[in-house]
């Protein structure tokens, strides 16, 4: 029998437990695998056998996107090892390389040819050394569903007064919500 990582035994009864590094691509990635339900902060872990995100999901009872029935529930692993950062394009990017192409007063802020973060961060140093860390380790993904209503409340207070932090109407919120759960 194989030893068992000290972290995974100090955390395994932990619903929430804290996260003591920051990684903003796996942060932001999560969230995107879970776009469409509610979720709390992903809390991520490192040590040196690995990376452990935590991530609470709140169960809707009339959803179609039931965080149960999700790929990532029940196989709950992330591997980037084939996976080439610097070829994806998101909206913001878009539009960053949009506005430099376009405009000759943008031309002067954006003086570089990147198109993307990643490579703007490459013309100074080369940024798949810093992302080489989601390639070579593996990364576990701690999902905690939940079905009580009255934690149901708790997450959605803190899904509103997080967002509320971030200086966002309250309509919009609300809204963005009411997508969510219904």
């Amino acid at each position: 029998m194989g030893r068992t990582n000290p972290l995974a035994l100090r955390l395994r009864g932990v619903v929430n437990w804290p996260g003591n590094v920051r990684h903003q691509l796996l942060a932001d990635y999560v969230k995107h695998i879970f776009q469409h339900n509610v979720i709390s902060e992903p809390h991520i872990r490192a040590s040196t056998s690995g990376i452990w995100i935590n991530l609470t999901v709140l169960e809707q009872t009339k959803s179609d996107n039931q965080p149960s029935s999700h790929p990532r529930v029940r196989n709950p692993t992330i591997d980037f090892r084939n996976v080439r950062p610097l070829e994806a394009l998101g909206r913001l990017e878009r539009r960053v390389d949009k506005l430099a192409k376009g405009n000759h007063y943008f031309k002067d802020i954006f003086k570089g040819n990147a198109t993307t973060p990643l490579e703007a961060l490459g013309a100074e140093q080369d940024p798949l050394a810093s992302l080489q860390i989601y390639r070579d380790s593996p990364i576990h993904l701690k999902v905690n569903v939940i079905k009580n209503p009255l934690l149901d409340a708790q997450v959605c207070a803190h899904y509103v007064a997080k967002h509320l932090a971030n200086n966002r109407p309250m309509n919009k919120i609300y809204k963005q919500l009411l997508t969510k759960i219904a």
